[in-house]
């Protein structure tokens, strides 16, 4: 189907449910959604909350962990801010690449 990604999301339980590593279709907007999402309830907020002591609208929360819009510089570094990670790792993950395990 057009549109889907067919990704697959490898999540590192030391990095705190950051994606670390994702295959070629999965796009920034949503993994920045993904990464926003995990730092957020590992903080126990909910969006109005997040969305509040970061000034932006609940929507676009909401649509950004939905990976249907891309944050806006100040908001990205608003939501950043509130939830004490830094914008590069919101945006790509640990900053080092995650070698999978052999299983």
């Amino acid at each position: 189907m057009y549109g889907m990604s067919l990704a697959k999301q490898y999540v590192d339980p030391h990095n705190l449910g950051m994606v670390t590593m994702i295959h070629d279709k999965m796009n920034a907007k949503r993994l920045i959604g993904v990464n926003v999402r995990a730092a957020r309830k590992k903080l126990g907020m909910t969006q109005a909350e997040l969305a509040a002591q970061a000034c932006v609208d609940q929507a676009i929360v909401s649509r950004l962990e939905r990976g249907n819009v891309s944050p806006s510089a100040i908001d990205l570094l608003n939501l950043a801010e509130v939830l004490g990670e830094s914008v590069e790792r919101l945006c790509r993950g640990a900053h080092e690449k995650m070698e999978l395990a052999k299983i």
